[in-house]
């Protein structure tokens, strides 16, 4: 299906996930820069201060204890991948599903294991999990360190959005 605009499917990415993994911890992109390049996308802040959700053009910080906060334009990110949501399809899930479920919905729709796509969700969720990792001061720890000092938040019958992107397996 051709997307409803002419401009075309770019997908920005600051960084890389190996160089998180690699303790790079500290960005030198703003997110006025970021949405420069997209309305939509994820990442994360310096430190690993919080998951980065970008919905709408708004950028929002979500913080290991389940708050979310809209982020300040100067704030730095050491990674994110934002693009210009564009939908191309639209996929009705009508009966109650899990994550598994869902995304296999996502990946039939697809159609290719090759291909970079920006998801978005909104609905009615019986349970949604969120994870953050906590901020982290230098030295930095290795990622794998950093991961394990994590916020858990179990939210029950709320309504919202998700988003994300489904990516190739070799990415």
């Amino acid at each position: 299906m051709a997307p409803d605009s002419t401009e075309p499917n770019e997908i920005y990415q600051t960084a890389t996930m190996e160089a998180l993994l690699d303790g790079v911890y500290d960005g030198d992109v703003a997110i006025r820069e970021l949405l420069s390049h997209g309305d939509f996308g994820l990442g994360t802040f310096n430190g690993l201060d919080g998951e980065l959700l970008m919905l709408d053009s708004v950028c929002y910080q979500l913080r290991s204890d389940g708050s979310a906060q809209e982020a300040e334009p100067d704030e730095l990110v050491p990674f994110a991948v934002v693009t210009r949501f564009r939908p191309q399809q639209t996929i009705e899930v009508t009966s109650e599903s899990d994550r598994a479920a869902v995304t296999a919905l996502v990946d039939d729709a697809v159609g290719s294991a090759n291909l970079m796509v920006a998801v978005r969700i909104s609905g009615e969720f019986a349970s949604v999990r969120t994870r953050t990792v906590s901020k982290q001061h230098a030295p930095y720890p290795p990622f794998t360190e950093a991961t394990r000092d994590r916020g858990e938040v179990t939210m029950i019958d709320v309504s919202g959005t998700l988003g994300g992107f489904r990516m190739p397996q070799w990415v």
